[in-house]
């Protein structure tokens, strides 16, 4: 269910911490594996450890024994997590030896109680140092990789920005009938995936159904909108009853949910609803992503 995902992301502590998680999902892990050649999975540890090294070094003064033995413990799990990567010292390539430098050196910073040099290494030992190194080990190019996560973060964003703004007054929209529907169905995400694009692949079933999923959110959420207003938004002024179209549309949006669904058919459905009550509410983006689904 693309539900739980959605969970994840809007219960997140922040967006970093959401992109994370979403990462955790199979089937983007296989997308990492298959397509972009990155071993996403062995991240995990050392971003845990890495973690909780951070909130450790922030969480009281330094000079403080117990927390240096902390912090050397976190260091020490770090070198045995990078160990278990390359085992061998002999062959080492170029990145995986900067990694174990830069352990060496946040190591150094925790026995002389340098805190500027400490968040200085542990700020780069993560994000820039250990994924490097990954990605040579897999045989990835990690920028490729964070091109894809920047695409990834941008659906994130959308999602937590449309559960408060779903859940709050959207009065100040009054007027802004353009803004409202721009904003609220994420088209704008749709484009860019559906562009071709052959040094950053971007699309795989799952994310494909996730972003039809934020369409049918969005539609559903205007069109409730729209009920309530003395002026409904111009995609729904033509049509003869809401109440139909609102439970229509969440029965499909409960079925993309789900993942259990026929794509063409989905489409049959969709232009009969509409050629039918000449009420022409699709998005014409949704097509290309049910098309999409029907060639996978």
């Amino acid at each position: 269910m693309l539900d739980s995902a959605v969970e994840i992301i809007v219960n997140a502590g922040d967006e970093q911490e959401a992109l994370h998680l979403l990462t955790c999902e199979n089937d983007i892990q296989q997308f990492y594996s298959k397509t972009l050649k990155y071993r996403v999975d062995d991240e995990f540890p050392f971003y845990y450890k890495m973690s909780g090294f951070k909130a450790a070094s922030k969480s009281k003064p330094l000079p403080v024994t117990p927390k240096k033995d902390e912090l050397l413990l976190f260091v020490n799990d770090l070198k045995k997590i990078v160990h278990g990567l390359w085992p061998d010292s002999d062959i080492r390539p170029p990145k995986a030896s900067r990694l174990f430098e830069g352990i060496a050196s946040l190591r150094a910073a925790v026995e002389l109680n340098d805190l500027t040099m400490i968040e200085v290494y542990s700020s780069h030992l993560w994000d820039v140092i250990f994924r490097e190194a990954l990605a040579e080990l897999s045989g990835g190019d990690l920028f490729r990789v964070q091109e894809f996560e920047k695409f990834l973060q941008s659906v994130v964003c959308h999602r937590r920005w449309f559960n408060t703004f779903s859940q709050s007054s959207i009065g100040w929209y009054v007027g802004d009938d353009r803004r409202l529907e721009v904003d609220s169905l994420g088209l704008e995400i749709v484009t860019k995936y559906l562009k071709p694009d052959s040094y950053v692949p971007l699309q795989f079933p799952w994310l494909s159904d996730f972003l039809l999923l934020m369409v049918f959110d969005g539609l559903i959420f205007e069109a409730k909108y729209s009920i309530e207003q003395e002026q409904p938004l111009v995609r729904f002024k033509t049509c003869k009853d809401m109440p139909i179209l609102i439970n229509n549309l969440t029965l499909l949006r409960n079925e993309i949910c789900a993942r259990h669904y026929d794509a063409k058919e989905l489409v049959r459905r969709l232009r009969h609803m509409e050629d039918v009550d000449r009420s022409y509410v699709m998005p014409s983006l949704v097509y290309p992503l049910l098309e999409l689904q029907v060639r996978t």
